[in-house]
């Protein structure tokens, strides 16, 4: 795939983004006092963020008080807040909605459940509210007035059920809190998209022999990459055991061929499976930053058939460590970044083939790719990244004399565009 195609994948993701730039309501959703594991703030991240546009509580809070005039310059309509209280089994939630003061426009009152989540009821009935004060319909004409009148009544009718609004100044939680309704979690997470990918294999050391070692430098490597993550306590309502997940990932070639010396094309593939458990970290205090620590199996093979003296089979087997992290810099933007080590276990052909190019020494390597993801709509985003990878092999001498070379260096540059969807 040449530059032209890498235009035409680039182009084709703006295209995508660019329902990214559309505005519309926006919701934050505050801090809850007396839950300090956050389990509320969490819960109604998941339940409206998907629908909602939602903004960080830090951007639009002064000393951890909310702060309307920056509410109203990002166009946020509404600042849930609320407080927990009554004894264990039989707690309530006490939600303000603040709109244009610090007097609530709407108050409300739910029970929680043992487990000190909102039963499914309490949360539709809210979103439902929320629509209908932050969204509301458009106003009828003028012969109608009777009928505009009451399709607004409801949103501004208190519930009688509601219990006396908590302070606007008591509601914050503390400073380190305030950033995790940014974290919406989620269940399972698949990503569909293509990479583009240049290959070059060198040697150094070399010194005569009875064998010549050929080099790789191959910049049509291309296909499809699909990964899937899930995360089985995400809803589970504990901050920490709700990041721990699964992840199972998997990119191959098409249509990729090697030149021979003689100028014959031979069909080529390359594959990559990854399958690991990997951790979202809570999110750094006061940042809208979340680190994912993660282990991994990795397989990697590029094949040449049928193979060409001198040109050895790559066939790599090994487990990955690695750091990603994710930061969100705007409302629908996030900036991402991950770096990783792997432990080659085996290394055919070069090390451990049969026969082997030389009878030993080992193999590992460095991977990072940097890149960003921009939010269109709901669950769904964009992500477009860079990513390198360099596998380093130390060569023992060959006794047999057929070829000579002390090290060699296999390198991947490249980049991957995939649309991901967060459920």
């Amino acid at each position: 795939m040449d530059g032209m195609a890498i235009r035409v994948i680039v182009a084709a993701l703006l295209m995508v983004a660019a329902p990214a730039l559309a505005t519309g309501p926006r919701l934050t959703i505050g801090p809850v006092q007396g839950d300090p594991k956050l389990v509320i703030p969490t819960q109604l991240a998941e339940q409206l963020c998907g629908t909602w546009d939602c903004v960080l509580w830090k951007e639009v809070s002064t000393r951890q008080q909310p702060d309307l005039a920056k509410a109203r310059r990002l166009g946020v309509g509404g600042i849930l807040t609320g407080a927990v209280a009554g004894a264990s089994g039989a707690r309530k939630l006490s939600l303000s909605l603040l709109t244009t003061s610090t007097r609530p426009a709407r108050t409300w009152s739910f029970p929680l459940t043992a487990a000190g989540r909102l039963p499914g009821s309490a949360t539709r009935q809210l979103d439902q509210d929320l629509q209908a004060l932050l969204r509301p319909p458009a106003p009828a004409r003028p012969a109608e007035p009777a009928a505009a009148a009451a399709a607004v009544a409801p949103a501004a009718t208190p519930s009688p059920a509601v219990a006396p609004p908590p302070p606007a100044t008591a509601a914050p939680a503390p400073a380190s809190r305030s950033a995790a309704p940014a974290e919406r979690r989620w269940l399972v997470a698949a990503e569909l998209g293509l990479f583009v990918s240049q290959r070059t294999l060198s040697y150094s050391g070399v010194s005569a022999s009875t064998g010549t070692l050929l080099g790789f430098d191959a910049g049509g490597l291309a296909g499809p990459a699909l990964s899937l993550e899930v995360q089985p306590l995400a809803r589970s309502g504990s901050a920490a055991l709700g990041g721990l997940g699964l992840r199972l990932g998997l990119a191959m070639s098409v249509g990729l061929e090697t030149e021979s010396l003689t100028g014959e094309k031979l069909p080529t593939q390359f594959t990559r499976l990854e399958v690991g458990a990997r951790w979202r970290a809570p999110p750094i205090s006061g940042l809208a930053l979340v680190l994912i620590p993660e282990v991994a199996w990795v397989s990697q093979k590029l094949t040449v058939d049928p193979a060409i003296p001198g040109l050895p089979n790559s066939d790599l087997s090994g487990v990955r460590v690695g750091l990603s992290a994710e930061a969100r810099v705007a409302r629908r933007l996030t900036i991402l970044a991950g770096l990783g080590w792997v432990k080659w276990l085996t290394a055919k052909e070069l090390i451990d083939g049969d026969p082997a190019y030389f009878p030993g020494s080992g193999a590992s390597g460095l991977e990072a790719e940097i890149g960003a993801g921009v939010a269109i709509w709901g669950p769904l985003s964009v992500r477009l990244l860079g990513t390198y990878a360099s596998t380093r092999y130390t060569l023992d001498p060959d006794p047999t004399g057929t070829y000579a070379a002390t090290g060699a260096e296999d390198r991947y540059l490249g980049m991957r565009a995939v649309l991901r969807g967060e459920f």
